[in-house]
Formats: structure tokens, C-alpha cells, sequence
């Protein structure tokens, strides 16, 4: 009885962490990733092949598909990586297709550079213009998203000829870093409160 009731309660926190999962990406199709896993328990988060994940808060071990992490007492794991891979591009058309963690819930948000053009997004997404970037999110997704994008002007050019100025996402890619760290050191703080 008791092997019975500690499996049912294996199976009840297997599905008790919830993601933050946000992507900064290039106008070259490189990507950076910072998910953030709340609660307990242990979640599969699928990585693009030539991600080198940096994780901080969790146990984990490689899957063929990316890890197998576990969430424990901490309540919270931080897991940040970079990827040229995430991106597909298909003339002057861009793709990205993220496999989600297999959390309770998942909120997703996709930064892309302020010229990008959405052309879709599956589930529907709201976009939403930020200083510098075109942010795309998802509030509650399961399984996977995608939004399909492109440029303009397609040539790389202003209006008037002149080069656009490329973004430097290092910046945003430490605050998303140190947000997610301060989330999870107050999240540990209040529970041991």
C-alpha cells in the first residue's frame, strides 16, 4: 500500500512545475533562451540540437530529445542556451517552431527584431511592439508553438538606402537572465517564509 501511495504522489507533482519560457532572436536567425521552471517535479523540455544548456536550480539528465530535468524542494530552475537551429528560413521567409516543456502550463514570449513582419502564428498569439523588439506571446500553450515571419524591407535597407542598424540582444538577453533569477530567489524566499 504504501509502494501505491508514494507512486500516486510521484504522479501527482510530476505535473506540478509551470514554465516561463522567453526567446530573444536575431535578425540572422540565431536565438537565446531563458526558461524558467516553477514548483515540483520533473518535466521534459525538448532543446534544439546545438543548444549547451546552462542550468542553475534542478537535477537533470540528457534525453534524446533534449533533458529531463527535476525540480525539487528549490521550487525553481533556470535553464538558458543558445541556438542558430530554432530558425528556419525559406527565401525571405522565417519560421520558429518551439517545443514546449512538458509542464502544467506554459507561457511563452518570442522577441523578434522591431522590423519583423508576424505573418502567423499557431495557436493565435498576441504581438505586441516593445522598444526595439516585436514581442510575440502566448499566455497558456501546450505541446508547441510557431510564428512565421519576415523582414522589411526584405534587402536589409531603410526606406531610403541606408543600412538598418543591427540590434545588440545582449542586453536583453542578461535582463531576461537576471529577471528570471530574481523571480526565483523571491520565489524561494517566500516559501521559506
Amino acid at each position: 500500500m504504501k509502494k501505491v501511495l508514494a507512486l500516486l504522489l510521484m504522479l501527482a507533482t510530476a505535473l506540478a512545475v509551470s514554465s516561463s519560457y522567453n526567446v530573444v532572436v536575431a535578425e540572422n536567425g540565431n536565438a537565446w533562451a531563458a526558461i524558467t521552471l516553477t514548483g515540483q517535479g520533473t518535466v521534459n523540455v525538448p532543446l534544439p540540437i546545438d543548444a549547451e544548456p546552462q542550468i542553475t536550480g534542478a537535477l537533470y539528465v540528457n534525453t534524446v530529445n533534449g533533458i529531463d530535468i527535476t525540480v525539487g524542494s528549490s521550487g525553481a530552475a533556470n535553464i538558458v542556451f543558445q541556438s542558430s537551429t530554432m530558425t528556419e528560413k525559406d527565401g525571405g521567409n522565417w519560421g520558429i517552431v518551439l517545443s514546449l516543456p512538458s509542464a502544467e502550463s506554459n507561457s511563452v514570449t518570442v522577441s523578434l527584431p522591431s522590423n519583423a513582419a508576424v505573418s502567423g502564428t499557431t495557436p493565435s498569439a498576441e504581438i505586441a511592439p516593445v522598444s526595439g523588439s516585436k514581442n510575440v506571446v502566448w499566455n497558456s500553450a501546450a505541446g508547441s508553438v510557431s510564428v512565421d515571419y519576415s523582414f522589411t524591407p526584405s534587402n536589409g535597407a531603410a526606406a531610403n538606402g541606408a543600412p538598418v542598424p543591427q540590434a545588440d540582444y545582449t542586453l536583453v538577453i542578461v535582463v531576461v537572465v537576471i529577471v528570471a533569477a530574481a523571480a526565483g530567489f523571491f520565489y524561494l524566499k517566500k516559501k521559506a517564509v
